[in-house]
């Protein structure tokens, strides 16, 4: 569930991990400020500056983790990679689009149901706005 510190006109995140990147966040790991909730961020919409994500509830303890072994490296090439699909494994995808610039949510959208959410990396999506757009319409 998305905790209330997450709302239009607030930056509520701190960046725990950064694991892929395109002109800002594209696929990350963040904390509440407030409440130290912890998310998983996958990019699927991009207009300028301005990012939709879908949002995935962590384990805090587990992000954590995962982030210390990310960050002390490995010399084997898939125990990152592992880290991480284990990680994704174990998280909760939540109903809802989270659009924001800057670090500050700009919209905030509660969906039916996870079928209308896209499953795809962002590259493999139009990233047309559509997305942001939607986030914008309500909350």
């Amino acid at each position: 569930m998305l905790c209330p510190h997450i709302r239009i006109g607030v930056a509520p995140f701190k960046t725990l991990y950064v694991l892929e990147e395109h002109l800002g966040l594209a696929r990350g790991l963040v904390q509440c400020h407030a409440c130290a909730a912890t998310y998983l961020l996958e990019l699927i919409d991009l207009v300028g500056n301005t990012r939709a994500y879908r949002v995935a509830e962590v384990d805090s303890a587990h992000a954590q983790a995962t982030v210390r072994t990310l960050s002390r490296g490995s010399c084997d090439i898939n125990r990152a990679e592992g880290e991480v699909q284990h990680l994704e494994s174990r998280s909760s995808l939540l109903p809802v689009v989270v659009a924001m610039e800057g670090g500050l949510v700009t919209g905030l959208r509660q969906l039916n149901d996870l079928g209308e959410l896209p499953l795809s990396q962002w590259r493999d999506l139009p990233c047309d706005g559509q997305w942001l757009a939607f986030a914008r319409i309500g909350r």
